[in-house]
């Protein structure tokens, strides 16, 4: 007979529901927009998807645009995430010194933005 207090089937129950979602939310969207990638979707009357190969991947590596939008979306990410360490290292270095007197302060307001319920 099987022990469902085991300590490795109470693993197995807790870990299910997180699967279900990874599953749910993260691989299925993800490889359903790939198999649409490769795919001719009309939606005028209802859906129809039809295969059509590497003709979508091909369209786009030949498009001028797709590269300038890659080249203009890399240098704003680049940016944007060197600003942000920046900010958020002399922050830090701030509320490491020793002088600060309202420190806690300072920290407590850091922190709760990031505490909010949604």
């Amino acid at each position: 007979m099987i022990k469902l207090h085991s300590a490795k089937y109470v693993k197995i129950i807790f870990i299910i529901p997180i699967l279900f979602f990874l599953i749910s939310f993260t691989l299925f969207p993800f490889f359903y927009s790939l198999f649409l990638s490769f795919s001719t979707v009309s939606l005028s009357h209802g859906i129809h998807i039809e295969f059509s190969g590497l003709q979508n991947w091909i369209t786009l590596l030949k498009d001028d645009r797709f590269f300038n939008a890659l080249k203009v979306t890399s240098f704003i990410m680049i940016i944007a995430v060197t600003i942000e360490y920046l900010i958020g290292f002399l922050l830090a270095l701030f509320l490491d010194d020793e002088k600060i007197k309202a420190k806690t302060l300072f920290i407590v307001l850091f922190i709760i933005p990031m505490l909010q319920l949604q």
